[in-house]
């Protein structure tokens, strides 16, 4: 009898490549903090959905101000791409030439957009901090696991 095949369901694909962009593939996963699996995912998507990597290859915002502010916030995170406030925000806004005061709305934007998450939480403190999660320049805003949904 045949199966019916559901909606829902996954189908396997299995490829064979070079080892060399196996490992390639495989560092670009764990850059992104997802699974190599997820990555191949992502890339098969983004191909058929038409994304144009040309025109945007970094998937950076547009506007010239949120692209700087998202580029500091990226050079002063941390390796886990997490920019922690109280630390880095006088860096943030100096590299993005903005002021200080005006930081905290540029992230708020970009998190609407897509490109950062506030984190919030007290590490040990009686205050609690404000951190932010930054997207790599390589993860679509479409399919970046931290972003809110």
């Amino acid at each position: 009898m045949a199966r019916l095949e559901s909606p829902n369901r996954s189908k396997t694909v299995t490829f064979t490549c070079d080892p060399e962009l196996a490992d390639e593939l495989s560092e670009l996963a764990d850059e992104q903090d997802v699974s190599r699996a997820e990555l191949l995912r992502q890339l098969s998507a983004d191909a058929v959905d038409g994304e144009d990597t040309d025109t945007n290859p970094t998937h950076e915002p547009t506007n010239d101000t949120l692209r700087e502010v998202y580029n500091a916030a990226l050079e002063t995170s941390n390796d886990k791409l997490i920019l922690n406030m109280r630390k880095h925000s006088s860096r943030v806004a100096q590299l993005s030439r903005i002021s200080k005061d005006t930081l905290h709305s540029y992230l708020k934007e970009l998190e609407a957009k897509g490109y950062a998450v506030e984190q919030s939480a007290a590490p040990g403190g009686t205050q609690p901090q404000t951190a932010w999660r930054i997207k790599p320049k390589c993860a679509t805003v479409q399919h970046w696991k931290y972003r809110k949904r």
